[in-house]
């Protein structure tokens, strides 16, 4: 019937035969004036719909608002208006300086524009207040208590004003419109974005607090809110009150703070139920700061259906899950964000991965970033989708068959696999490599056949050669097998024939001995993967440290044993700075200075 069909249309009830012989009036051009209009798409037609974003308000907007909680700390402190402004204004005013309007929790305790601010300055007040009835220093003379007690009182309104900041900041990631990221310990929101120069930021949620609370962060502000004059009036009375400050700050109990702490946690907790029953969520839903998960799974979802349809890119898919090959990936779906108008999202891959991290749309349960094999048999980093389905349809009846992507499937299906680490051929030009390149040295240890080296040449002193404390000759002297292996025993040829390199095994041999496997794994795979980005400074290397984020989730500890292994260099003026930021035109980095010394060893020779 279907060939019938083709041949002979059939005629519906009332349809009159449609004449092919007739010759038929050829249409009139149309004009662009007859095309219809089609009206710009606005926000509030887009779907999922786009936040737009926290407006700002100023310090002084802030303060006035708790108008009525500043009156009862004039009234209670009763002290001269000048000593009130210095010890009592001076702190909260800073804090207004250091988060503004930022909400203390996504939809918890103290949620929406000012939310943190006011758990601050409540806090304060109510630690304030209730230190009144506690003793202190029981334990002093009369001299003692009356040197002591009002510092202590004042710990406590101190201790109070901090006391919700660090978990929040520690929680939320403010973005601007140009995607750039506010440093929550390093600079006030206002200084970095106030509303003279944004309207809005935007608020992203790394973990889904239900409350603010203490932290570590907090006692990183002391300096910054406290103010150094009245640091310097508690150091007077007791060179511990600042340590117990501190402490209070990030949460920490100890037999110097007790009845502090107590006074403390307590009040917070008396304060927590009062919040409990004025919640706007008691009266409706209350949200604010956007979540990243549905913007960027629907800039993935586009993606799949176009860009990456041919699964051999960014997107990679198998009989057990998805992979989006990082930073790749990321590059593509900041762009498709860009291009549908949604703005506060990171505009870095690596501020991007640490954002969504904590979204249901990753699986993190073997680490952020995984290893996978590319259709080159490369082995590249990449992100796990939780639910294939989103970027795939067929998932996973269709890819039963498919072939295996993750390092660990491919291993266990194939032991003897060639599967190769990104060589710094991958990410500088096409041309034959140099004797002196990581990647070339590794693969001559891996086949047995390693070259001697030459010494290397000695640096000026602030670069002094971080090998000098290894036996060169015992380097030499050392087999040409890859770590754990058993040499070949129990081997078939096959299999004698084909080495696994690990990332570590990439290093030259004169620097893994200096790191701990961990460390050297991490080393390798940011020399592997990073690219051409280094900043050459004479005597070092800048590498920029969103790259080494991109290679490794622990950056401090990277960065500590680079340090601890004598691979950086450090400026001796401040020898706790391991972190510099270079400027190159408009472009700003914060880069870490690895020595050129262990940057020819790994290849580095090419600034860009």
């Amino acid at each position: 019937m279907t060939w019938l069909r083709r041949w002979f249309p059939l005629r519906t009830k009332g349809q009159a035969a449609v004449d092919h012989s007739a010759p038929t009036e050829a249409a009139e051009p149309t004009t662009p004036q007859d095309l219809p209009v089609v009206p710009p798409v606005g926000i509030g037609a887009m779907y999922p719909p786009i936040d737009g974003g926290l407006p700002l308000c100023t310090p002084a907007e802030l303060i006035a608002a708790q108008g009525e909680l500043m009156d009862r700390l004039r009234l209670h402190a009763a002290l001269p208006a000048e000593l009130f402004a210095s010890r009592f204004m001076e702190p909260v005013q800073s804090a207004a300086r250091y988060v503004l309007n930022l909400p203390g929790s996504p939809e918890g305790l103290f949620a929406g524009p000012g939310g943190l601010f006011r758990a601050c300055t409540e806090m304060a007040f109510g630690c304030f207040q209730a230190a009144d009835g506690r003793i202190f220093t029981g334990q002093l003379g009369v001299e003692g208590r009356h040197r002591l007690e009002g510092r202590w009182r004042y710990v406590c309104f101190l201790a109070g004003l901090l006391w919700p900041l660090g978990r929040t900041l520690e929680a939320v990631r403010v973005v601007s419109i140009r995607g750039d990221a506010w440093p929550s310990r390093a600079v006030a929101l206002s200084e970095w974005c106030s509303p003279e120069t944004s309207a809005s930021v935007w608020c992203n949620w790394t973990d889904d607090i239900d409350r603010p609370g203490p932290a570590a962060s907090g006692a990183a502000l002391l300096n910054y809110i406290v103010g150094v004059a009245n640091l310097a009036w508690l150091e007077d009375g007791s060179a511990d009150l600042v340590s117990v400050l501190a402490a209070l700050v990030s949460g920490a109990k100890s037999p110097a703070n007790t009845v502090a702490f107590d006074l403390i946690t307590a009040m917070w907790e008396r304060l927590a139920e009062l919040e409990q029953c004025r919640m706007p969520q008691h009266y409706g839903r209350l949200r604010f700061g956007n979540q990243a998960g549905p913007y960027v799974a629907s800039a993935i979802e586009v993606l799949a259906r176009g860009k990456w349809a041919a699964l051999n890119g960014p997107l990679l898919v198998d009989s057990a899950g998805a992979y989006l090959v990082w930073p790749a990936a990321a590059v593509d779906i900041i762009a498709e964000l860009d291009t549908r108008g949604i703005v506060g999202l990171p505009a870095t891959p690596a501020g991007l991965a640490e954002l969504i991290k904590g979204t249901p749309l990753l699986d993190i349960k073997d680490g952020l970033l995984v290893e996978v094999a590319n259709l080159d048999g490369e082995v590249v980093p990449a992100l796990v989708l939780r639910d294939p389905t989103l970027v795939v349809s067929g998932f996973p009846t269709e890819f039963r068959e498919a072939r295996a992507v993750r390092i660990q499937s491919i291993m266990a299906q194939q032991p003897t696999s060639r599967l190769r680490p990104p060589a710094a051929a991958s990410t500088v030009a096409a041309e034959p490599l140099e004797e002196s390149k990581a990647p070339t040295h590794a693969l001559k240890e891996a086949q047995g056949k390693e070259e001697p080296q030459e010494d290397l040449p000695i640096p000026p002193p602030a670069a002094a050669d971080p090998f000098a404390s290894l036996d060169s000759s015992a380097a030499e002297e050392r087999p040409p097998t890859t770590e754990g292996s058993n040499d070949g025993a129990g081997q078939t040829p096959e299999e004698k024939r084909v080495v696994e390199v690990r990332y570590a095994d990439t290093l030259p041999a004169r620097i893994r001995p200096k790191l701990r496997a961990r460390d050297a794994e991490n080393f390798g795979k940011l020399a592997a993967t990073t690219g051409q980005r280094w900043v050459d400074g004479g005597e070092w290397v800048g590498v920029d440290l969103e790259d080494v984020g991109a290679a490794c989730m622990d950056v401090p500890g990277l960065v500590e044993a680079l340090a601890a292994a004598g691979f950086l260099i450090i400026d001796p003026s401040t020898p706790g700075r391991k972190v510099y930021e270079h400027r190159s035109g408009e472009v700003r980095r914060r880069v870490i200075r690895l020595s050129m010394t262990v940057a020819k060893e790994v290849g580095w020779t090419n600034g860009a």
